[in-house]
């Protein structure tokens, strides 16, 4: 099974990212943050420690600065096994690696384009999961916005073109 190396945060609130991060590190241990890869950036980078020998870096992404849809509080589910932890309809968790994929392929900074075949080793195996694990349907998101469902199915065809063996799941949930 692939093994993620990054986890995506969304955050619905207004607070600057940089603060969230410092309250994140404050309020436990096991997160951490450590200077950005590029010395010219200003903010710090959040760290989850799994292990001793093992962390996982955690990208927040706050809907308005990141131009993703706005996410109704009612489609914010509490699911069994993380209880405690808000989650999202698996299929817009799905569109939104989709559009880190594509944003990484176009950046300017290698080291963002570097970044495309890990999100497609995550996106592979997403999709299959989103077919047959979640039978996530695109009708079933209704209330996705007009211009983020149409840019999700450009990405999609564009992501076929790249991985065709992935259309089939792409097909069965809606697109």
């Amino acid at each position: 099974m692939h093994q993620f190396r990054d986890v995506d945060m969304i955050v619905v609130t207004d607070m600057d990212p940089e603060r969230l991060k410092g309250l994140i590190v404050s309020s436990n241990s096991l997160f951490y943050l450590r200077p950005a890869i590029n010395p010219l950036d200003t903010y710090k980078v959040l760290w989850y420690t799994i292990s001793f020998h093992r962390q996982c870096k955690v990208d927040i992404l706050i809907p308005k600065i990141f131009s993703l849809p706005k996410i109704p509080t009612n489609k914010i589910l509490n699911v069994d096994p993380v209880n405690d932890i808000p989650v999202i309809a698996f299929l817009v968790l799905l569109l939104l690696k989709l559009k880190a994929w594509a944003d990484h392929g176009v950046d300017a900074r290698q080291r963002m384009r570097d970044k495309v075949v890990m999100d497609a080793g995550d996106i592979n195996e997403l999709v299959q999961m989103g077919a047959h694990k979640y039978h996530a349907h695109l009708d079933e998101e209704k209330w996705l916005s007009k211009s983020f469902v149409e840019d999700s199915k450009k990405r999609v065809q564009m992501y076929i073109i790249a991985w065709p063996t992935s259309a089939r799941f792409w097909r069965e949930m809606g697109f």
